[in-house]
């Protein structure tokens, strides 16, 4: 009887050792977001990120625009967060794989939704869906309501007007607008530094 409590106390004290273990791993694990040490702009930030995805960099930054307004503390009626307005269910998908943790910290929002738009894009084109605005669609609509409209023989026209029209406006934003990114720091300066 003994010796069956010693074996009990020896695994308990195992386990809890390799529960320890575990978890100083993943607190001193570093946030991608964070660990690069240095300020940069958000024009820096936009470029960066944009060209490791292969993204254009103003159609990135006009879509972090037209979900924020640029303010990383932004929080959406679907709980959605960050510059990028990302849903809690994507973020918790996508920032274990590009190595981020904080959905507010303005780098590693960005870069969580600049792998979920290239992803999109990748995908919607090897369906021989191309054109950008339909990686735009899926990330205001959803890729699966995208899907399901697509597998029934719709097209543009049958894409309901509010996710056919955000997609439109980032995209005509992007080839018409020049932005004065000085202004854009200036304005966002008082709410938040961004480092990398």
């Amino acid at each position: 009887m003994m010796e069956r409590i010693k074996r009990f106390f020896f695994f308990l004290l195992l386990i809890l050792a390799i529960f320890i273990f575990f978890s100083l791993q993943e607190s001193t694990t570093p946030d991608r977001g964070h660990r690069m040490r240095g300020e940069i702009t958000y024009e820096q930030m936009f470029q960066e990120i944009a060209q490791e995805h292969n993204l254009d960099w103003r159609l990135l930054a006009i879509h972090a625009y037209r979900e924020s307004h640029l303010d990383p503390r932004a929080l959406g009626a679907d709980n959605d967060m960050g510059l990028m307005q990302i849903i809690p269910s994507t973020w918790n998908e996508w920032a274990p794989r590009v190595g981020v943790s904080d959905p507010f910290d303005p780098y590693s929002n960005v870069l969580v939704g600049a792998a979920y738009l290239a992803f999109l894009r990748e995908h919607f084109s090897d369906l021989g869906y191309t054109d950008p605005h339909w990686m735009l669609v899926a990330y205001n609509w959803g890729p699966y309501n995208l899907h399901i409209l697509l597998e029934n023989g719709g097209g543009w026209e049958e894409i309901p007007v509010p996710p056919r029209q955000y997609a439109l406006d980032i995209l005509q934003a992007d080839s018409t607008i020049s932005v004065n990114w000085r202004d854009v720091e200036f304005h966002v300066a008082t709410r938040t530094s961004i480092r990398r």
